[in-house]
C-alpha cells in the first residue's frame, strides 16, 4: 500500500502536467514606415502583385539559423498572407512616398 500512494500521486501529476496549455499564438502584422516623409516628383507607377519564394510563403515566421538553414518560430504567425501583407505594405509606403494617387494598382 506504500508504494501505491506514490504511484498514484506519480500518475495523477503525469495527467495533470500533460493537460496543461500550451503557450499561446502570436500573430503579426506589416506595418507601413511611418518616418517616411513625401518627396516631391511626377513619378506614378503602377504596383503589380508581389511574388516571394515559397519557402518564405507560410503562415508561420521564420528564422535564419544560418547562410543555409531555417526554421519555424513556434506560436508565432503571419495574421494575413504574406505576399499579401508584403504587397499591401509596399502599397502604402509609395503612397506616403509619392502620393496616393501617383500609386496605382
Amino acid at each position: 500500500m506504500k508504494t501505491f500512494i506514490p504511484c498514484l500521486s506519480f500518475l495523477c501529476l503525469l495527467i495533470l502536467t500533460s493537460c496543461r496549455s500550451s503557450a499561446p499564438d502570436k500573430l503579426y502584422i506589416l506595418m507601413p514606415d511611418e518616418t517616411l516623409k513625401p518627396r516631391e516628383n511626377n513619378v506614378s507607377i503602377y504596383l503589380g502583385n508581389v511574388t516571394i519564394p515559397s519557402f518564405l510563403n507560410r503562415k508561420e515566421l521564420i528564422r535564419l539559423i544560418d547562410n543555409e538553414q531555417i526554421a519555424t518560430i513556434p506560436n508565432c504567425y503571419w495574421a494575413a498572407s504574406l505576399d499579401k501583407a508584403i504587397r499591401d505594405t509596399l502599397e502604402q509606403n509609395l503612397a506616403i512616398l509619392l502620393g496616393q494617387n501617383a500609386v496605382a494598382t
